[in-house]
């Protein structure tokens, strides 16, 4: 019969302090690598936002003098929301009108 291979109690404990102390370098690696990744993205993301920011700014302003105008004369804002949908409706309903009956044939 084969016998079982006689184990050295301190070899296996030895591998294992090995490859747990592998497993926890790994890891540590694992993280930093995260970390910069993480903060690369951050400081990607701040560029990003300290660029588009004065973009944002000029494009939103005048929607803010719109809703100011809309809050201080709500009437006059509806008749002129009103006329610009109608004079819309208009300049469409021409563009759509066969070309036959643009020119009167």
């Amino acid at each position: 019969m084969t016998d079982a291979m006689p184990t050295d109690p301190s070899r296996s404990n030895n591998l294992i302090d090995r490859a747990a102390q592998s497993a926890d370098e790994a890891l540590e690696a694992t993280r930093r690598a995260a970390d910069s990744v993480i903060d690369s993205v951050v400081d990607k993301v701040h560029s990003i936002r300290d660029t588009a920011s004065p973009v944002v700014d000029r494009i939103v302003s005048p929607f803010e003098s719109i809703s100011q105008y809309t809050r201080e004369a709500p009437l006059k804002s509806l008749v002129a929301a009103a006329a610009a949908g109608a004079a819309l409706m208009a300049l469409i309903g021409l563009l759509n009108r066969p070309h036959r009956q643009r020119r009167g044939y």
